[in-house]
C-alpha cells in the first residue's frame, strides 16, 4: 500500500530533478510520511507556546475590565445609597431636630460599639466616628464664647431696677444675686435636660488662679472629690487641644459616669480674656463599656476676663455648660441641684482658686500648661499668647 502511494505521487509530480529528489527523500523506505496526528501535535506544541500565553494575557485583561466595571457598579450603588441617607437624615432633622437625630447617630454608634466582639472592627468604627479636622475645638468656637461674654456682660450692667437680667433666646433666670447669677433653658422644648449659664466675678483672687484650676488636672482632681481618675489620652500637637477620660462617682445606687471629651483652653493678651472649651466626642482608645455609664452628650465653656490683668485680684466670668448624665431625675430633683448645686459648685471653685494662688506665690508651676502647644503660638494665628500660666 505504502509503494502504491509512492508510485502514484511521484507520477503526478513534475520530472524535474530537484522535484525528483525532494519527493525521494521524504518517501524513502524507512521513514513514515507526515499524518493527521502528526498535524494534530504540531498544532498543539505551538498552542502550548504561543496561542496559550495570548489566551492568558487575554483573561487577565478581561478580569481587570470586569473588576472595574464592578467597582464602578459598586461606586455607583454606594452614592445612591448614601444619598438616600442623606435624604432620610435631613427629613428626620426637619421632623426632630439637629439634636435628635445626633443623638439617636451616637446612641445607635455607641450600641455598636458596646456589643461588638470583633475588637479591630470596634477600633475601625470608633475612628471613623473621631477626627481632629471634625471633632476639635476652633479658634472660631472661642470666638462665639468670648462675643457671648461680652453680650452677657453687657446685659449684666444694663439690668433693671429690679436687678433682673434678661438674656434673650429663652433663658430663664433661676438665680439673681450681685455675684451671681444663673439662668436656663431646655434644650428641646418640654425637657427636662437644661442648658445653664453662670456669671459670677471674685475680687480676692487673680485671674489666672481661676483659669489654673481648670487645667491642671492633677491638682483638679485633689479638690474635686467626686472624681475618681481623669487622664489625658490624646494631643493634638498643633492646636494643643487634648481629650481628657474623666470619670466620676454618682450617688449610690447609681453607675459612675464616664465623660470623654476633647478641650482646648487658650489666653488672649491682646483682648485680655481666657478661654477654657470642652465637648463630648467618641475616641478609638476609648471604647464604651459596662463598667460606666458614658456621658455622650456635654459642654462647657468658660470665658474669664480680669478687671485689670490675669495676675492682679478680681474678674469676671462666664460659665455655659449642658450634660446629660443618663439618668431619669424628676424635675424637682434638677430645680434643687440648679439652686444649690451651681451655688455649691462655684463656691468649691472659688476655694480651688484660692489655694492655687497661694500655691503659685511658692513657686507651684501649674501641670499641663508648659508642654502645651497654644503656648508656642502653633495655632495657626496672630494671636499673642502668654509664656507661663
Amino acid at each position: 500500500m505504502f509503494s502504491r502511494i509512492v508510485q502514484l505521487n511521484y507520477r503526478h509530480l513534475n520530472r524535474g530533478p530537484v522535484q525528483k529528489a525532494l519527493f525521494l527523500k521524504i518517501h524513502q523506505p524507512g521513514i513514515r510520511p507526515p499524518s493527521f496526528c502528526d498535524g494534530i501535535m504540531t498544532g498543539t506544541r505551538n498552542f502550548s507556546s504561543g496561542r496559550l500565553k495570548n489566551w492568558s494575557s487575554d483573561i487577565k485583561n478581561n478580569i481587570k475590565e470586569l473588576c472595574k466595571l464592578f467597582s464602578a457598579y459598586c461606586h455607583v450603588v454606594m452614592a445612591q445609597r448614601i444619598q438616600r441617607l442623606q435624604q432620610a437624615l435631613t427629613f428626620y432633622r426637619y421632623l426632630y431636630g439637629e439634636r435628635m437625630v445626633s443623638k439617636f447617630i451616637d446612641n445607635f454608634a455607641g450600641l455598636v460599639l458596646q456589643n461588638c466582639r470583633n475588637k479591630p472592627f470596634c477600633v475601625l468604627l470608633s475612628a471613623c466616628l473621631f477626627s481632629w479636622q471634625k471633632d476639635n475645638i476652633t479658634n472660631e468656637d472661642f470666638e462665639r464664647c468670648i462675643d457671648d461674654m461680652e453680650s452677657v456682660s453687657e446685659i449684666v450692667s444694663h439690668a433693671n431696677a429690679n436687678g433682673y437680667s434678661t438674656l434673650p433666646g429663652g433663658w430663664e433666670s433661676i438665680i439673681n444675686k450681685p455675684h451671681l447669677k444663673v439662668w436656663r433653658k431646655p434644650i428641646v422644648e418640654n425637657s427636662h435636660l437644661y442648658e445653664y449659664r453662670v456669671y459670677g466675678s471674685f475680687d480676692d483672687i487673680p485671674a489666672r488662679a481661676f483659669y489654673n484650676i481648670q487645667i491642671d488636672l492633677e491638682f483638679w482632681q485633689s479638690w474635686e472629690k467626686m472624681a475618681l481618675d481623669i487622664n489625658i489620652i490624646d494631643k493634638h500637637k498643633e492646636t494643643g487641644s487634648e481629650i481628657v477620660h474623666w470619670l466620676t462617682k454618682f450617688p449610690y445606687p447609681m453607675y459612675s459616669r464616664e465623660y470623654l471629651y476633647v478641650r482646648r483652653y487658650k489666653e488672649y493678651n491682646d483682648r485680655n480674656v481666657m478661654v477654657v472649651s470642652g465637648k463630648a466626642i467618641e475616641h478609638p482608645d476609648i471604647p464604651i463599656t459596662d463598667q460606666y455609664v458614658r456621658v455622650k452628650e456635654y459642654v462647657s465653656q468658660f470665658v474669664i476676663k480680669p478687671h485689670t490683668n490675669f495676675d492682679d485680684n478680681g474678674f469676671d466670668y462666664i460659665l455655659t455648660y449642658f450634660d446629660d448624665p443618663q439618668s431619669a431625675f424628676p424635675s424637682f430633683c434638677y430645680n434643687w441641684l440648679a439652686s444649690s448645686g451651681v451655688p455649691e459648685f462655684v463656691n468649691n471653685l472659688h476655694k480651688a482658686a484660692k489655694a492655687m494662688d497661694e500655691k503659685m506665690k511658692k513657686g507651684y508651676r501649674p501641670k499641663c500648661v508648659a508642654n502645651s502647644p497654644d503656648k508656642k503660638n502653633l495655632n495657626n494665628d496672630n494671636t499673642p499668647v502668654s509664656n507661663y500660666a
